[in-house]
């Protein structure tokens, strides 16, 4: 079973079994031989949103980490080894792109794979995203099994860009 940790919107969260904070010696696991599932920062403010993505990524097997605003993402993004992040664009503190920029011009986080997720699907938006090093765009309401696929592809290997619009069917 996956696990999944609720990162208040202070920032405070806990650790559950599965999802480990950053150790310098690395997390121990109970079984050697069994990979840790991969762990997603879910970054989305709208409540009832979250809720049904981080319930589609745990039933996948994703470990979740949740914030519902950029000062909570930056205190998971800082204490837990993420394999992606699923960035909503607006956020009630600090733009999605203030936190994507953050990431990608820091040496430890710019390797982490961050899918852009939005209502405002403009172009002008997608191309805002890009220069910050996004690594996919995804218009609301996403499509969950490409989402997911998404996010699988970046566990195992480095990213390409994509951009899923389903308005349009058309990937950048």
């Amino acid at each position: 079973m996956a696990a999944f940790v609720a990162v208040a919107e202070d920032g405070r969260g806990s650790s559950p079994r599965g999802v480990g904070r950053r150790q310098r010696q690395g997390t121990p696991r109970a079984h050697a031989d069994v990979a840790p599932p991969p762990t997603v920062l879910l970054v989305e403010d709208d409540l009832l949103g979250r809720v049904a993505l981080r319930e589609a990524l745990l039933a996948k097997g994703f470990a979740v980490v949740e914030a519902g605003t950029a000062r909570a993402a930056f205190d998971a993004i800082a204490n837990y080894r993420l394999d992606s992040v699923v960035l909503d664009i607006q956020l009630p503190d600090v733009s999605g792109i203030e936190v994507l920029r953050r990431m990608k011009q820091t040496p430890d986080t710019r390797g982490i794979p961050v899918v852009v997720l939005t209502a405002f699907g403009t172009h002008p938006e997608k191309e805002h995203a890009v220069r910050e090093g996004c690594d996919a765009f995804v218009v609301k309401p996403p499509n969950l099994g490409e989402l997911i696929d998404l996010l699988r592809e970046f566990g195992h290997r480095p990213p390409d860009l994509r951009v899923v619009d389903p308005s349009d069917g058309d990937d950048l």
